[in-house]
């Protein structure tokens, strides 16, 4: 009996152990930028809200916005503008922040942002 409690207890143990899993800094900074962006926005009164949006690499997004700006990723090579200006191309795997107007938006200022996952 006594053998039994010690293999349960070990066991237990074992499992318990397992569950204590630390937070990668991958992860760490996925929850940064989740929390960054909003609160961003929430304070600045041109944003009309941020969105999450994936990409594939070397594709180009087709949306109608007369104005596109990268306020995150560019430096790092993730995306980058199109020389009209209007869209964003993926061009490797990461996360990029994007402010894109619409045609009112340019007028007044107002933008919404894009946090891009780019696969």
């Amino acid at each position: 009996m006594k053998k039994f409690k010690k293999i349960v207890l070990s066991s237990v143990l074992a499992l318990s152990a397992l569950g204590v899993v630390s937070v990668s800094e991958t992860e760490q900074a996925s929850a940064a930028v989740d929390n960054y962006w909003p609160d961003k926005c929430k304070k600045d009164d041109l944003c009309m809200g941020v969105f999450p949006m994936s990409m594939r690499v070397g594709t180009e997004n087709g949306w109608a916005h007369t104005k596109v700006e990268i306020v995150s990723g560019a430096a790092s090579g993730v995306a980058t503008v199109t020389s009209d200006g209007k869209k964003v191309k993926a061009l490797k795997p990461g996360e990029a922040v994007v402010k894109m107007y619409d045609r009112t938006g340019v007028e007044t200022g107002k933008y919404s942002m894009y946090i891009l996952t780019i696969k």
